[in-house]
């Protein structure tokens, strides 16, 4: 029976670069951003990793992109580039080349605690305020509606108000989950 990690091992571990290629892709299938995709490329040049097929494909759907009638037939690289690249043409809120600059870099860690405190039978506004130890002392006396803004968007969820602590704990497992056996495994190999 492999050994689990502590929080602290844990958080460790979630630095590995597979496991960071790993939450990219998640990002990627969520958002659709490109940006996602190149952090990927950039850690697996990085690390001299392989890259994964699904990085392959996109690059590949790049290629065709650029080599279609209608990117030949663009005198305008700069208004060309967007699409080849997979990125979407109408503007939106935030940054395409840097989709985290309005929130802290440690909003998976706060997220990870809060469902680690809800493990623990803690109420969901319990939980959330546990999970602040994880934030910059600026962060973590940020208001609830700002914390329970950013767990709804980690977690993918359109409304938080009228979810039980039964609720959040199920989509915190199936959302963790995925990242569970991998994140073992990783922290067996590191630690054999």
């Amino acid at each position: 029976m492999p050994k689990h990690p502590s929080f602290e091992e844990f958080l460790s571990v979630i630095y590995h670069p597979g496991i960071q290629n790993q939450a990219s892709f998640y990002a990627w299938e969520d958002s659709k951003n490109p940006y996602y995709v190149w952090e990927v490329i950039y850690c697996c040049a990085k690390h001299q990793m392989p890259l994964p097929d699904w990085v392959l494909d996109y690059l590949a759907n790049c290629a065709s992109r650029m080599m279609s009638d209608e990117a030949k037939q663009s005198h305008d690289v700069r208004k060309a580039l967007p699409s080849i690249l997979g990125f979407p043409t109408k503007k939106g809120p935030g940054n395409l080349l840097d989709p985290a600059s309005d929130e802290p870099e440690e909003i998976p860690t706060f997220a990870l605690r809060f469902a680690i405190e809800l493990e623990r039978g803690h109420t969901p506004i319990r939980a959330m305020r546990n999970a602040t130890v994880v934030l910059p002392a600026s962060e973590a006396e940020r208001d609830e509606k700002t914390l329970w803004t950013w767990l709804k968007k980690y977690y993918g969820l359109t409304n938080v108000s009228r979810i039980t602590a039964a609720e959040w704990k199920f989509v915190a497992r199936a959302h963790h989950t995925h990242f569970y056996h991998f994140i073992l495994e990783k922290f067996s190999e590191i630690n054999s």
